[in-house]
């Protein structure tokens, strides 16, 4: 009997949880994951791929979290958490008893050496931008922390969650510098051994604060960049869980009795540009008209079905179908004679080659769509040019600007926030993941007052007008296309959870 499970797009609001099983749970076993890609860092306050996030989820946690049942944000780390009347002191309650992984409790001194590190400069944090909004962190006494806002911050709760505000052991980070060898948190499962680019392996956290969690003893996630064995290890039974499986493998997988998901999903695509900024050379992308042109040269309908063989679809921002916002904003529609006249005005009325940067392997989806957009982009005079590096030499290139734009996605938050304001925000401002180094003086103003904005129909309003300038005016990124969570499991898995930000959930899965 076929097990799909398909869900509107339109049917979560915070958080979908796929939950199986109505078996008697039992503790033990090894569940063994299969991933496409490795993880980049696992320090949490410097990582920001998604390949990162699956494992540090299991291993991290911060003062709040989303709740498997409802998606509404309840306390983890902390017990209880209470507010000022003008919004500006947070104070948070913390558990007792919660150790780190290394046998030492967390106190509120680990709270504010976690918060004040993601804010100090010097630490070149992914989510310095996230808590620009935070004046001070204050030890009450051991078990309490209280936050000091400079203006009210509506996201502040999210933020806290495991992504953005992971609590560390200062002991540790003062010791060895950051966490990417020495891993540790507070989270249900503990790093045993990492070979780098073949697996991860974890195991139980014994001293976890959660009663009778986690179930299993060991999770293996391994690293498999290959579909076809990918598709090996769950038709043998060596693996219980994929992720990021090709649709292509979705009916030969089904056909052999495994479950097979396909659900909504925070995943969104872009490309971002190279704009000539912040000691990048200027190239051709450095000119707006040429970034118009491209815009205009493409389908980007064409494009999502190619890239996602038919499950996915055109977007025209970042911010996730589903998620609640309505932000509608202007968008470019296919013209190529236009395009032409644009590029001629640009000085390239002969054509242009533009360099596209992407990781691989794993990348396969952004691969197709590159390729996608060269077939029709060239009717235009364009010459795009795929050049797929290994993840460390992509990271690298981009830095250096060696590109005409880069093809990646944002699995980022729901509020609009969160797809926002690491990325355009100015640098000098706290724009931690500003990449091509993009700056705009009316974009800063509108993210820092939407930052402390309270009011839902005045953010969105803040919001459309960032989204109309990023994705339209100034044409910094070109968003293209989402496409669906898609993974399967052994009839085996029970009770395992997976987030539309594409998170697994483990501390409850069993294995019978």
């Amino acid at each position: 009997m076929r097990r799909f499970v398909l869900l509107c797009l339109g049917c979560f609001v915070v958080l979908t949880w796929c939950i199986f099983g109505a078996e008697v749970p039992r503790g033990g076993g090894k569940l063994v994951v299969v991933v496409r890609e490795p993880p980049e860092k696992l320090d949490p306050h410097l990582m920001h791929f998604l390949a990162s996030y699956r494992i540090a989820a299991q291993i991290f946690q911060g003062l709040t979290a989303f709740d498997p049942e409802t998606g509404a944000i309840v306390p983890e780390l902390c017990e209880a958490w209470e507010v000022s009347e003008d919004g500006l002191v947070w104070t948070f309650y913390l558990r007792r008893n919660v150790l780190f992984h290394h046998g030492r409790e967390m106190t509120a001194e680990d709270v504010k050496f976690s918060y004040d590190r993601i804010r100090d400069p010097a630490t070149g944090s992914t989510w310095t931008a996230l808590h620009s909004s935070v004046e001070s962190v204050e030890i009450v006494d051991p078990y309490t922390v209280q936050i000091r806002l400079r203006a009210p911050f509506a996201p502040l709760l999210e933020v806290l969650t495991w992504r953005g505000g992971a609590v560390v052991p200062k002991d540790i980070v003062e010791q060895y510098g950051n966490l990417n060898v020495h891993v540790i948190g507070t989270g249900p499962f503990m790093l045993k051994e990492y070979v780098e680019r073949q697996y991860v392996i974890l195991t139980r956290n014994p001293h976890y604060f959660k009663p009778n969690l986690p179930l299993l003893d060991e999770v293996v996630f391994k690293i498999l960049p290959e579909s076809i064995t990918q598709m090996a290890e769950m038709l043998t039974g060596t693996a219980q869980l994929a992720l990021d499986v090709p649709s292509e493998l979705l009916y030969p997988l089904e056909r052999a009795g495994l479950e097979v998901h396909v659900m909504p999903s925070a995943w969104t695509s872009y490309i971002g540009f190279q704009l000539g900024l912040g000691g990048h050379p200027v190239g051709p992308t450095a000119d707006l008209r040429v970034r118009q042109a491209l815009a205009m040269a493409i389908d980007k309908k064409a494009i999502a079905e190619a890239a996602t063989l038919g499950l996915g679809f055109p977007i025209d921002t970042t911010v996730p179908l589903g998620s609640g916002w309505d932000i509608n904003i202007p968008t470019y529609s296919r013209n190529i004679e236009k395009a032409k006249q644009l590029l001629a005005e640009a000085g390239y009325a002969q054509g242009v080659e533009i360099k596209a940067l992407y990781a691989m392997p794993g990348g396969e989806i952004f691969e197709r769509a590159i390729m996608a957009m060269a077939s029709q982009a060239k009717e235009a005079g364009i010459t795009i040019v795929p050049t797929p590096y290994e993840m460390g030499t992509y990271v690298q290139k981009r830095a250096e600007g060696d590109f005409g734009f880069w093809h990646t996605a944002t699995v980022e938050g729901l509020d609009p926030y969160f797809r926002s304001q690491i990325y355009f925000l100015s640098e000098s401002l706290g724009g931690s993941f500003n990449k091509n180094h993009y700056s705009n003086p009316e974009v800063d103003e509108l993210l820092l007052k939407a930052m402390k904005e309270t009011d839902r129909t005045i953010r969105t309003e803040l919001y459309t007008r960032v989204f109309t300038i990023v994705f339209y005016e100034d044409l910094c990124w070109l968003p293209l296309y989402s496409r669906p969570i898609i993974y399967v499991q052994s009839p085996r898995l029970k009770d395992f959870y997976f987030t539309v930000l594409e998170i697994p959930v483990l501390e409850k899965a069993w294995l019978s």
